[in-house]
Parts: structure tokens; sequence; C-alpha cells
């Protein structure tokens, strides 16, 4: 009896031990699929740090993009076209509210700067200065010139006008309606009457 009871409590000694092994090889599992599950995770938000890169890189451009698509033309003449529009805009709004346009919407400043130098034979371009002296008026002077620049890029005069409510929707969803409408009295000097 007393083997019996030896042998009782070796096995009740011997059955936890056993157990411990499973365990500490679930243990080791638990913690290899734990340090995974880790990595993927990190892989995982690297990943959603890239998608969200490539989104901020796509807002910047997706004007051009818009443009592009839209009127079947190279993001060049998006480009050239919408600076030429911002280029009347600078003009004609407010200081402050062109500033805050050119914070909230995406690369105002290389739209500016994407806009061709006109070309002096250019026939609209010399009109615009000779109409400017006669009148005065430099917003009729800045839209002939915008028009002579679409024209220099390959565009008609008509593309212009098309760009327009393009650019306003864009900047009404980066900035909002004061200064979108802001941007519409602006531009409205380039609307057919």
């Amino acid at each position: 009896m007393k083997f019996l009871n030896y042998a009782a409590a070796f096995l009740l000694f011997i059955t936890p031990m056993a157990h411990a092994e499973k365990w500490g090889d679930v243990l080791k599992s638990v913690t290899k699929e734990g340090s995974q599950t880790l990595e993927n995770g990190s892989d995982t938000l690297n990943d959603a740090q890239k998608l969200f890169e490539s989104g901020k890189q796509l807002k910047s451009g997706e004007l051009v993009t818009i443009l592009v698509q839209r009127f079947d033309i190279t993001p060049q003449q998006a480009m050239g076209g919408a600076g030429a529009l911002l280029q009347i805009a600078k003009t004609r709004m407010n200081p402050e509210a062109f500033a805050k346009l050119s914070q909230q919407v995406p690369d105002v400043q290389q739209l500016l700067s994407a806009v061709p130098a006109l070309k002096p034979q250019s026939g609209l371009g010399g009109l615009a200065g000779k109409l400017a002296g006669l009148s005065g008026d430099s917003a009729i002077s800045t839209a002939l010139t915008a028009v002579s620049i679409f024209q220099q890029l390959g565009m008609k005069p008509e593309t212009m006008q098309k760009f327009v409510p393009v650019i306003i929707d864009y900047a009404r969803g980066n900035t909002g309606e004061a200064i979108a409408n802001g941007l519409g009295v602006a531009l409205s000097i380039t609307q057919k009457k």
C-alpha cells in the first residue's frame, strides 16, 4: 500500500511537470506568435503611414489630376492654366484672403510658378498691355494675359472658363465657403456674362 501511495504521489508530482513542459511550449508559442503579431502590427503601421503619405501626395496634386482627366490635357497645361487663373485671383482678391487661400489649398505657389512667361509676339498679350494702359484696369489686362497663356499652352480660351468652377470647387473643399466665394468673385471677370 505504501508503494501505491508513493506511486500516486510520484504521478501527482510528475503530471504537473509534464504539463509544465507543455505550458512552456505553449508560452514559447504564444511569445513567438506575439512577436510575429507585433512585427505584423509594425508592418501594418508602416503600410498605413505609407498610405497616409501617398494620400497627402495625391491630395496636393489632386487639382492637376482632376483638370487633366476632365479636360484631356497634359499636366503642364493644367498647372499653367490653373496658375494663370490664380494670378488673376491674386490681383483681385484681398491680400489676406489670398494668403489664406495659399496656405489652405495645396500647391498654390507651385501652380503660380508653373505659369509660362508670356511670349512677346502673342497678339493678346500685347493687346492686354495696350488695353490696360487705356482703361487703367489691371484686372482686364490680367484676364487677357491669362487667355494668352492658355493659348500659348495650346488650349482654347473657352477652356479657361471651364477651369474656373473646378478651381473654385477645389478651393471650397480645402478652405470653406468664404474664401471659395472670394475666389469666385475674383475669377468672375473670366466668365461670359
